[in-house]
């Protein structure tokens, strides 16, 4: 009974994960100039991107043109602001400027503004979305975590290996990890460098911390199962000790932690939970190298690495997590769940195991299991791997313009709203008649826009074959728009659309 409560009071803390939290404080960006997909009388010379939090602008981003052709726009400033740098822009017609900078946590954010010159495209062309190296920063960070874990879970984990063929097993899966570990993290401070054209601290910070931690442990490990006296075996488990803790303490400095509202708060949490993670599946994956003949002694550690595990998971999901949305509509949220499916699965697999113990010879536990739930542990690593470098907030790619259609008569009116989201936004309207051809106003239409007790609108300004206003919709929500189009001296119809305003 008293293991069926353990597991009951671990599930009920690996399904807290997913409760609603207060807001985190992740880069994103918060305000454009012009606005996305502005329409404008003549061509910009600058850009301005304003963010969350301070960024490092990459070094040039693309602007592609209507005619598809792309421009290289250098990017300048930092902090909280970067502005784009245009060359002259001839063509009439719906540019977008697709911008990449790296924030204070060293992940990098990207995302794309349209605007448009005298009138939109029929067909806007954007740029190409460079996937190969977001999977690469994701690969590298999968590398980086479960190489470290494994390192220092094993170092951790020496206790357990009674028998000289599973030491040196052990031994070389340590220094596999390890070399791993080290690697990813120097290639990823070398990507983030190049990308930005210049060294970014945190990155820095954890290669140094990383590198000097695995070498640390493999010092250490690579005689430190063999017997050699009690002050030896001290120094052993002294650079084990000490190699683990910095390699977390790298981990941490390029975590999401670094962007939360208490980043030292965030950054213990993620010290413990990484590091009672390590705990837990070194331990598992040293007795399955060894047969599992120490599985008696580890369970109680098994266990309280779990709830560490989990204790420290609910932390850090409180500064991620605005609601139980971002679970589904955020591919972080979606890796998580996996994660917690993962880690459930593996502890009722352990219990399963320490169950098996009671009735049977405790140095004949089953390795099959042993090994299953290592495999399941490895998927919790690659799992955390991807939660390192995934964004926990929605895809700045989501469409940016709002469109709804209405008619009088025979004439079509088309609404366009852009960015859609709460603060400054510009409403298009353009009238056609059944041809598709243009039909222009006999004076400035006008706008009213209402969303519970809030109203705002005015006149319309014509530019080219469509009308505009620029707009404060100040709370996310449906907003009904009432328009006023005086298409004669004596008719002036009033006709509403609703548009849904993100946050």
């Amino acid at each position: 009974m008293r293991a069926l409560r353990a597991l009951g009071a671990m599930l009920a803390l690996c399904f807290a994960l997913a409760l609603p939290a207060p807001a985190y404080a992740h880069a994103s960006l918060v305000d454009t100039d012009p606005v996305p997909g502005a329409v404008l009388e003549q061509a910009p010379e600058t850009v301005r991107l304003q963010f969350s939090e301070s960024v490092a602008p990459a070094r040039a981003v693309e602007l592609v043109q209507p005619d598809g052709r792309a421009l290289t726009v250098a990017l300048r400033g930092g902090g909280k602001v970067v502005i784009a740098e245009l060359p002259e822009l001839p063509q009439r017609g719906t540019h977008v400027l697709s911008w990449r900078v790296v924030s204070s946590d060293g992940h990098t954010i990207r995302g794309s503004l349209p605007f448009s010159i005298g009138e939109p495209s029929a067909v806007v062309v954007s740029a190409a979305v460079d996937d190969d190296r977001a999977v690469l920063y994701t690969v590298l960070g999968v590398l980086l975590v479960v190489g470290a874990l494994l390192a220092v879970g094993l170092a951790w984990s020496r206790t357990l290996l009674v028998h000289e063929r599973a030491r040196r097993r052990a031994r070389r899966v340590l220094l596999a990890g390890a070399a791993v570990a080290s690697a990813a993290v120097v290639a990823r401070a070398v990507l983030v460098s190049r990308e930005i054209d210049r060294v970014l601290a945190s990155e820095v910070v954890a290669a140094v911390l990383v590198v000097l931690g695995a070498a640390l442990l493999v010092a250490g490990a690579w005689r430190g199962w063999v017997e050699d006296g009690w002050a030896g075996a001290r120094a052993r488990a002294g650079a084990a000790l000490l190699g683990g803790a910095l390699v977390l303490g790298g981990l941490a400095a390029v975590g999401h932690s670094r962007a939360a509202e208490h980043p030292w708060l965030a950054g213990v949490a993620t010290v413990l939970h990484a590091g009672a993670g390590a705990i837990w599946a070194g331990g598992v994956l040293a007795l399955a190298l060894g047969g599992g003949a120490a599985l008696a002694r580890f369970a109680t550690r098994a266990w309280l690495a779990l709830l560490v595990v989990t204790g420290a998971g609910v932390l850090l999901a409180t500064t991620i997590y605005d609601s139980w949305s971002d679970l589904a509509e955020t591919d972080h949220g979606r890796v998580l769940v996996l994660k917690v499916v993962l880690v459930a699965a593996a502890a009722l697999l352990g219990l399963s195991q320490r169950l098996r113990l009671r009735g049977s010879d405790p140095a004949m536990p089953g390795a099959g299991g042993l090994r299953l739930e290592a495999c399941l542990l490895v998927g919790v690593l690659v799992a955390t791997g991807v939660l390192g470098e995934a964004s926990p907030r929605p895809s700045d790619d989501a469409p940016l313009v709002v469109e709804r259609a209405a008619t009088h008569g025979d004439l079509e009116v088309r609404v366009r709203v852009a960015p859609a989201r709460v603060g400054v936004n510009q409403v298009e309207v353009t009238v056609r008649d059944p041809r598709g051809a243009w039909v222009p106003l006999a004076a400035p239409a006008t706008l009213t826009a209402r969303h519970g007790e809030s109203r705002v609108g005015g006149e319309l300004h014509p530019v080219g074959e469509t009308n505009l206003i620029t707009t404060v919709l100040s709370d996310d929500g449906t907003w009904r728009l009432d328009l006023a189009l005086p298409l004669s001296r004596y008719e002036s119809p009033v006709l509403s659309v609703e548009v849904p305003i993100a946050p």
